[in-house]
């Protein structure tokens, strides 16, 4: 076996590794020195032989291996490109990989007992991924010297850095850097030299306060992942416009105001802010990001207004505003006309929630208003989803439109009259008309309902132009106070759908 090129031992993936582990002789040396590619998974032992030799080696996996460190001193391993020692728990000791200078992989992943980075890492000139993910114990990694050609950098769950390192070269070719669930408490301001950045996540990083000015240079980001950052009280401003930025995610933050320079950031198309509790209001500047499709403020319990400007977001599709003291939300919302949901359940006070007619959204698909004592309101476009639970002052519903499939307003104890559907429904509709899917009515604990109005609601729905359809009604059953009671109102109709003149 001198000549052996090719050597794989793995894991079968059905049994336990210590069951499928091959268990070594300490004095055990490898037969070749001609080794291109060692893949053994589970090795037992805690380094590798002193006789081995790498020179030709291009790829070496030991993962799951009992590995404390790989070898003592520097290793000639020109040609090596790959190294996985990912979920090797007893690794102590971060391998001298100065001598492989055409390593392009590192893959040191769930490596839990490994403290620091060997700082020939950091100068290596053409490694593109370094996954250190999950490297529990971790608290250094050296200052960057080199990692030119870097491309992904992964330290999620290394919950015990604290200290991001300095960049001195520019690494332009960085496309992913993740910091999730690590304790950095602030990135330097050599950050900006991640000009090529496209994804910098940093979700659950507790400890961070602040983020550095120059995350403005980082031009070609587009996703900024800053959720349940839970000291981060504001963000820098945004000193230079940042088109490529489509993501910004701030849910569970302290934010307590966004800056006005967000104007800057022309591409946002989401923007989460879910849960911001000490967030108490948005400057009317973000109107002016015409691409932002979904904004997000459920939770900010004291956001008590939307911008007035709201109706300049045309390509709004999807707002979620439940859990907010909003009680009026801006005339300009009608202007919304892409708009396809809208959430706003669970106010976070008591007062009754005014709405606007929402005549002019015509793309309404769901709209949710749980839990949130609507007074008033006026629906009349193409939804199908109304969600109007626990909405006790609530007493009447208008007419719903013809597209509706689903009314759920349980617990509106004040309802007295049941709505239906609109009778307007355009000859050129009919055939692609969503009538062809059944109609559920749930009204359970609408003690206020007369019953014999349901019964003239179906009647009526029976009646309409396009009856080719189920209609579900539940409602309590008469007499009952509480239990698990109720009738289940359902007729089914079959009858021919009309056809074109």
């Amino acid at each position: 076996m001198t000549k052996l090129r090719f050597l794989r031992v793995y894991w079968d993936g059905l049994s336990s590794y210590d069951s499928n582990t091959v268990h070594l002789p300490e004095e055990f040396e490898f037969p070749s020195y001609e080794l291109r590619y060692l893949h053994w998974d589970g090795w037992s032992l805690e380094s590798l032989p002193s006789n081995f030799n790498g020179k030709k080696l291009v790829e070496l996996s030991l993962k799951h291996s009992s590995l404390k460190h790989l070898w003592k001193g520097n290793k000639c391993l020109e040609n090596l490109k790959v190294m996985d020692l990912s979920h090797s728990r007893y690794l102590v000791e971060c391998p001298d990989v100065s001598g492989a200078p055409s390593l392009e992989t590192l893959n040191l992943y769930g490596c839990t007992s490994l403290p620091e980075v060997h700082p020939s890492i950091a100068r290596l000139k053409n490694l593109k991924i370094l996954n250190l993910g999950n490297c529990r114990m971790l608290h250094y990694f050296p200052r960057i010297i080199g990692l030119e050609k870097l491309e992904v950098l992964n330290l999620s769950g290394c919950s015990r850095l604290e200290k991001f390192p300095d960049i001195e070269v520019s690494m332009e070719s960085l496309l992913e850097l993740n910091l999730e669930a690590t304790a950095i408490i602030e990135l330097p301001s050599s950050v900006g030299y991640l000009r090529g950045l496209v994804l910098l996540n940093m979700k659950s990083c507790k400890n961070l306060k602040i983020l550095p000015g120059r995350i403005c240079d980082l031009k070609s980001l587009k996703t900024l992942i800053l959720s349940g950052c839970s000291k981060l009280e504001r963000l820098p401003e945004i000193t230079e416009v940042m088109e490529h930025l489509e993501e910004l995610l701030l849910d569970g933050t302290s934010i307590r105001e966004l800056p006005c320079s967000i104007l800057h950031l022309k591409g946002l198309v989401l923007l989460n802010l879910r849960k911001c509790k000490d967030l108490r209001s948005l400057p009317n500047r973000i109107c002016g990001l015409k691409y932002l499709e979904t904004l997000i403020v459920s939770g900010c319990s004291k956001l008590n207004r939307l911008p007035e400007d709201l109706g300049m977001l045309q390509c709004l599709r999807r707002l979620q505003a439940d859990g907010t003291a909003i009680t009026k939300p801006p005339v300009t919302l009608v202007h919304l006309t892409n708009l396809r949901e809208l959430l706003h359940r669970e106010n976070s006070d008591d007062i009754g929630l005014q709405l606007p007619s929402l005549s002019g959204l015509r793309f309404m698909e769901n709209l949710d208003l749980s839990d949130c004592n609507l007074m008033e309101g006026t629906v009349d476009n193409k939804l199908c989803h109304l969600e109007l639970l626990e909405c006790e002052q609530l007493q009447k519903i208008p007419k719903l439109p013809p597209s509706i499939k689903l009314l759920d307003a349980c617990d509106c104890t004040s309802l007295m009259s049941l709505p239906t559907p609109s009778q307007i429904i355009s000859p050129q509709n009919w055939l692609v008309s969503t009538w062809l899917r059944p109609v559920e009515f749930m009204l359970w604990n609408c003690s206020g309902l007369d019953q014999d109005h349901v019964a003239m609601a179906l009647e009526t729905l029976h009646r309409e132009p396009f009856p080719e359809i189920g209609y579900s009604i539940v409602i309590p059953e008469r007499g009952f106070q509480s239990g698990p009671g109720m009738r289940i109102w359902e007729l089914q109709f079959q009858q021919p759908c009309p056809t074109l003149a």
